[in-house]
């Protein structure tokens, strides 16, 4: 047994004495019949009369409990039928028949039909020994704050006190309900605002130790957890879990049950059905079984069920047999819809974009896919170190047997609209066979033995089996140009619009940087079209035979303006000097001498802008039942690194809205997504002890000294000092005697804090000049401000650059969120036609919304 009090939780306890909920049908009847009725809690009672009475007279034992614990009731015979209870019988039956009846009239008072202060008589017994606490887990919801009436929620708040003199209350809740119950009943139960959780640490070592306690090593949950975090994205679908498993479906969503229910999993519904996510407590729980007892069996090994025969299996199947090297075979996984999102909206519609994003710790074996077949997207995403791995690596994802899948349906031949002819003479789609049309399973089947071919080609190229490695690559690469264009194209046939994320390493070197750059120069001509005709065949085939191959194409000389198939997203920190090699390499392709006159304009960013992130956020905030607004951008887009930045972080740090749903989202959830970014992440660029101090200003819930502050976020007091002038200036850090803050709303209905320049427009000149102002001195002050208030042109912030460079990030940040979205840049392709491209027929969004 533990001590009795309450305790407010993130975490479940183990194995309580008594669970129930507090939400909107909570009454305080039914929590005191709840309690009452435990016969759990009903064995710890009467062991405590048991022992309270121990070394007393009946006749002193009765008045302690009528004169000191008030068991008054009934006119005392309610004392009395507890010392019937203690008292010693000769017959076994006696004393069972006393103590039953000791607790049928405890239920009489718990059933509603007296005052709610008699029915405080449990509490009051268990107190009389407040060492043995049975545990009660108490599970606060949204519900029980919002919908219950004050009265009723006084009334219940006061039976917990009670509770909590003999029983251990363990209040379970997130750490903003926990804020929200203590500002709404902080005289009604006896915590204090230090026994809120913290923000920062949503689960305690002791949390962990617990549920790490609680579960089986060998038992299913643990090893969903394993497998869960085997993932590169830590995500499974429940088909593919089901899929894995050796036991019926019901017994493995009884164990995701477990993991949600300890905080150590999430589920959510994405495009292809409802999946899993792993938490970053269920990581801990791992690390802290396998210092204990070490690896565990798989879930097939630790059950003797008969294996599931999956109706497909489309999870499993090997996209590479290579060997790979110290990080694994290459292997195909699926991405969560934070990246989905991230990846659709961060380029223009059927253009191409940069995004300065680090991908170093990403593996590069690893491709995802995702498929929203509601929105008709599908987004592959893959590393490119090498033009081969680039274009096979593309083919195998978009081959992976998620992809066909889930995209050529058995109803797949019904939504093609195009015939067979337009299909192979005009897409020049490969792969479609008589038998292909007529059955989609051989649809499926073709496509998914085309990727097997090129995945086995590529293996034999890894091992060395060939006679002549050129000879061979280029088979390999026009196997898997050929699958990539294929695919792309038979995409756009059936309306799905595709994303290409490609990652390029930091450490990608100058020559490889150019032939990277080439093999998607050339993926990039094969997904353009004009109309149904695809663009590389009519444009740039060097091959006689293949241009006779295809339809023949008539231009419309009013709109010789082709299409680019879907978009390409170049993420990594070298991406936008990728993309001006890009540019180069496309503008460098010369057509052949028979070329139709049509040319594919598309459009080009170096950077998403602020458009770009806001609709990233409301895909991603609408999963979540919640709405943008110009405040979550303008924060969002200012705090963190990038658009993908932004978005996981509200995917990750977010929990989804069930009570109101469709509401705007808060500012405090604002700050409460950015708390789950890495703190390297925060503001790319400041130093990095600014960084750890907007984390820890980020995480706390109140204002703390500035020695507090300096410990969370493991600085010294002199470097907070040091930094203070420019955060104070940049509006994102208040000082008072309070203490230290961020300049953004704590959850509190009441705070309204907010920097200037997220309530509106800013005037970025003069934040840099408030900025030099503070860090500058006299002299140096001078000299800059002068280039920030040009009279002859747009400010020049270099000169403030060069003395604070730290401040590059914050300027790049504001500019994002506040300037007007330019137009994208145009790159044409094709040959040189009399009417060039306009502009207006050519005006491209952002991404998809």
């Amino acid at each position: 047994m533990t001590s009795s009090g309450i305790t407010l939780t993130r975490q479940a306890p183990a194995a309580p004495a008594v669970t129930f909920a507090l939400d909107e049908t909570a009454t305080p009847t039914d929590i005191i019949q709840r309690v009452t009725r435990s016969s759990r809690l009903q064995d710890t009672l009467v062991e405590t009369l048991h022992d309270a009475a121990d070394g007393h007279t009946q006749l002193e034992f009765r008045s302690h409990l009528v004169n000191d614990v008030g068991v008054d009731h009934y006119n005392g015979f309610l004392a009395d039928a507890v010392i019937s209870a203690v008292r010693s019988y000769p017959r076994a039956e006696l004393k069972q028949g006393a103590v039953q009846s000791l607790l049928q009239s405890l239920h009489g008072l718990a059933g509603g039909n007296h005052d709610l202060k008699d029915a405080h008589v449990v509490p009051r017994l268990l107190a009389l020994d407040d060492e043995r606490g049975p545990v009660v887990a108490v599970h606060l919801k949204d519900g029980f704050l919002d919908d219950v009436r004050r009265s009723q929620r006084e009334q219940v708040c006061a039976y917990l006190a009670e509770l909590a003199r003999g029983a251990d209350v363990r209040v379970v809740a997130s750490g903003r309900l926990q804020i929200k119950l203590f500002q709404e009943h902080r005289t009604d139960l006896p915590v204090s605002r230090s026994d809120i959780t913290s923000l920062a640490d949503s689960t305690t070592t002791g949390e962990i130790e617990a549920a790490a306690t609680s579960l089986d090593p060998d038992g299913r949950p643990v090893q969903l957890l394993r497998q869960l975090h085997e993932e590169p994205a830590e995500t499974l679908s429940y088909h593919e879990l089901y899929a894995s498993a050796s036991v019926s479906e019901s017994r493995v969503r009884q164990a995701i049950a477990a993991l949600v229910d300890h905080n150590l999993a999430a589920t959510y519904n994405g495009g292809g059905g409802k999946r899993v996510d792993l938490l970053n407590a269920g990581t801990q729980v791992l690390d802290v079984l396998d210092a204990d007892v070490g690896r565990q069996a798989s879930l097939e090994d630790c059950v003797s069920d008969t294996r599931q025969s999956p109706p497909q299996a489309v999870y499993s199947r090997a996209a590479t047999s290579g060997s790979g090297d110290a990080r694994g075979p290459y292997r195909t996984t699926y991405l969560d819809a934070g990246r989905h999102a991230a990846a659709t909206t961060a380029a223009p519609d059927g253009g191409i974009s940069a995004v300065e994003h680090p991908v170093g710790g990403e593996d590069s074996h690893v491709r995802g896919v995702s498929v929203d077949t509601d929105r008709r997207e599908v987004v592959a995403e893959w590393t490119a170190t090498s033009g081969l791995q680039y274009v096979v690596s593309g083919a195998l994802a978009l081959a992976s047997p998620h992809v066909v899948h889930e995209v050529l349906g058995d109803g797949v031949l019904e939504e093609l609209e195009d015939p067979a002819e337009i299909l192979r003479g005009a897409r020049q789609i490969g792969a479609l066979s008589d038998d292909a049309l007529e059955d989609a399973e051989e649809l499926r089947g073709a496509f998914l033995d085309w990727g097997d071919e090129v995945a086995e080609m590529t293996s034999r190229d890894y091992n060395g089996e060939y006679e002549d490695r050129a000879q061979h690559r280029s088979r390999v690469m026009r196997a898997a140009h050929g699958l990539l264009g294929s695919l792309t194209h038979l995409l756009d046939a059936l309306d799905y619009e595709l994303t290409r994320a490609v990652r390029i390493p930091r450490t990608l070197d100058e020559d490889h940087r150019r032939e990277v750059a080439d093999a998607v120069a050339h993926s990039v001509l094969v997904a353009s079209a004009y109309g149904v005709h695809a663009g590389y065949r009519q444009l740039y085939e060097p091959r006689e035979e293949k241009r006779d191959s295809a339809w023949g194409v008539d231009v419309d000389a009013t709109d010789p303006y082709g299409r680019l198939l879907g978009r390409f997203v170049f993420v990594g920190q070298q991406s936008p000097r990728f993309l001006d090699v890009l540019e180069a390499c496309l503008e460098g392709r010369e057509v052949h001498e028979d070329a139709p006159e049509f040319v594919v304009p598309f459009p080009v960013r170096s950077q998403p802008h602020s458009e770009a992130l806001r609709r990233g956020l409301r895909r991603v905030l609408h999963r979540k039942g919640l709405r943008v607004t110009d405040v979550s951008v303008r924060l969002l887009g200012v705090f963190t690194g990038s658009l993908y930045d932004a978005v996981e972080a509200v995917h990750r740090g977010l929990a989804p809205e069930t009570e109101h749903s469709g509401r705007s989202v808060r500012v405090d959830e604002v700050r409460t997504a950015l708390t789950s970014l890495p703190t390297g992440r925060l503001v790319p660029g400041e130093a990095p002890t600014v960084q750890a101090t907007l984390q820890a200003l980020l995480a706390a819930s109140r204002p703390v000294a500035k020695a507090e502050l300096a410990d969370h976020a493991g600085v010294s007091t002199r470097s907070l000092g040091r930094h203070r002038g420019r955060l104070e200036a940049l509006d994102v850090l208040e000082v008072s005697d309070a203490g230290w803050r961020l300049g953004v709303a704590f959850n509190d209905p009441e705070d309204d804090t907010l920097p200037e320049w997220a309530s509106g427009d800013v005037h970025l000149p003069a934040v840099a000049d408030d900025v030099a102002r503070r860090v500058l001195d006299i002299e140096d002050y001078v000299a800059v401000s002068g280039a920030l208030g040009s009279a002859s042109g747009p400010p020049d912030y270099r000169p403030l650059l060069d003395q604070v460079p730290w401040l590059a990030g914050w300027l790049e940040g504001l500019e994002s969120v506040t300037a007007p979205a330019s137009a994208p840049d145009e790159l044409v392709v094709g040959p040189a036609v009399e009417q060039a491209p306009l502009a207006a027929a050519q005006t491209q969004g952002g991404g998809s919304a």
